[in-house]
């Protein structure tokens, strides 16, 4: 789940705050105070030679005056990494993101909850107000008021995709099913990263660029290829290539297809000839 990476982000981030921040300016810090606050605060962060150095680094340090320049040096070296680094990622880390804290509603737990349903409301008529038609706008609230009291829900409790897979069968609520899909279509993880790897694979210095559906469809097959626990050789494999066809004839019609899109494009992206 998108929120649950989100919670772990920024709890990883308070970890390394600890490093050289004290305990008790981030064990109660919240998302909004994380995106804000002041670094550098002499206030709140440690003396230097209390900054989380590493076991070998500590271990060398014992055995060195901490009057002596080189180990001042490197102290104050380390709490400037510190602070420049915690800096980066209070601006990249999504600390206080709206919607990754509004996908958070999503969970089972907090469907009867006052404050689940309002973050509810706020992915619906927000974060995915483009999927919604203005009559469905209308009905979001009408849904949430009966979804939040409905108790047969809690029959089939389960993980949130389960859950939403189950509502989303009893058609009671069309509205919150197409919110949760889409906030459940968020993925992430080493199948992503894999897929920007293999962009190297296929794009090359002669066509350094790519139209998002071809490099879409490139990770779908990859994908339903893995699903069948197959490869491309074994799911279209002929005995004969000369005599056998093809089975799956979906193949050849969007290679055909795949080849006019790509001359179309190289068309488009000629420049005009001056009349």
């Amino acid at each position: 789940m998108v929120h649950q990476l989100h919670e772990e982000q920024f709890r990883t981030f308070k970890e390394f705050l600890s490093c050289f921040m004290k305990a008790e300016t981030v064990v109660n810090l919240t998302p909004k105070q994380a995106k804000v606050m002041i670094l550098d605060d002499p206030e709140l962060i440690l003396k230097s030679k209390s900054c989380y150095v590493g076991a070998q680094a500590a271990l060398i340090l014992k055995n060195r005056s901490k009057n002596d320049s080189p180990v001042q040096i490197f102290l104050s070296q380390v709490k400037d990494a510190y602070i420049q680094c915690a800096s980066q990622m209070q601006k990249t880390l999504p600390l206080n993101n709206r919607t990754l804290k509004s996908l958070a509603a999503l969970d089972p737990a907090l469907a009867n909850d006052s404050q689940g349903v309002q973050l509810l409301k706020q992915l619906a008529l927000d974060s995915f107000k483009h999927l919604l038609s203005e009559s469905e706008k209308a009905d979001v609230a009408r849904e949430l008021i009966k979804y939040s009291v409905d108790d047969s829900l809690h029959n089939f409790r389960s993980n949130v995709v389960e859950w939403w897979s189950k509502v989303s069968a009893r058609k009671c609520y069309p509205i919150l099913s197409n919110v949760a899909a889409a906030g459940l279509s968020f993925f992430h993880g080493p199948a992503v990263e894999s897929s920007f790897n293999s962009l190297g694979d296929i794009v090359e210095s002669k066509a350094a660029s790519m139209v998002i559906g071809t490099y879409s469809a490139y990770p779908t097959v990859r994908y339903a290829l893995k699903a069948e626990h197959t490869t491309a050789l074994e799911y279209f494999n002929r005995k004969n290539a000369h005599s056998n066809k093809v089975i799956d004839r979906h193949l050849c019609v969007n290679m055909r297809l795949s080849a006019q899109r790509y001359r179309k494009v190289q068309l488009e992206r000629r420049p005009k000839k001056a009349m």
